[in-house]
């Protein structure tokens, strides 16, 4: 990932929808790089929140179109 983890500081137990909105501004503003992984585990750290409800924003990202996901991977292939 190529943001500062620390940068900003999350608060504890963000549901789904929040998550999903963060990583599509992230990804739309290219915060985060076209093609940079999305870690189930890294982002469940990064916000404090089991992987439920990461699996959840990512699969609402790909249902949207905002990001891309080839077969057993959550890379970001950036807005489209």
């Amino acid at each position: 990932m190529t943001t500062d983890d620390t940068a900003k500081p999350y608060q504890r137990g963000l549901a789904a929808s929040e998550i999903h909105d963060i990583l599509r501004d992230e990804i739309l503003t290219l915060t985060l790089e076209p093609g940079a992984p999305l870690d189930e585990v890294g982002l469940s750290k990064r916000f404090a929140v089991s992987r439920s409800p990461i699996r959840e924003a990512l699969y609402r990202l790909t249902s949207s179109r905002t990001r891309a996901a080839p077969a057993q991977s959550f890379d970001n292939c950036g807005a489209g």
